[in-house]
């Protein structure tokens, strides 16, 4: 995604419902406030389910994009 730069990748290819979602939240743990993590996934309903998770979360989806097949989505923690 132009202009967004991660701190950290996850690579949750090939898993499906709800391992992306929950690997997102574990790596996420360990990152310091205001940095990124890319998440990068195959399954359809990962962009979905990611959005679900953060409403009840204080995290900022900064974008998600289609890569062929490949979801690629930017968390901030915050």
């Amino acid at each position: 995604m132009e202009g967004v730069s991660a701190d950290q990748v996850l690579d949750c290819w090939g898993l499906v419902c709800p391992m992306p979602v929950r690997r997102t939240a574990q790596a996420i743990e360990g990152l310091t406030q205001g940095q990124v993590l890319q998440v990068i996934a195959t399954d359809d309903w990962f962009g979905p389910d990611l959005e679900a998770w953060l409403k009840d979360q204080p995290h900022e989806l900064v974008g998600v994009e289609q890569v062929r097949d490949e979801i690629h989505a930017y968390v901030r923690k915050r």
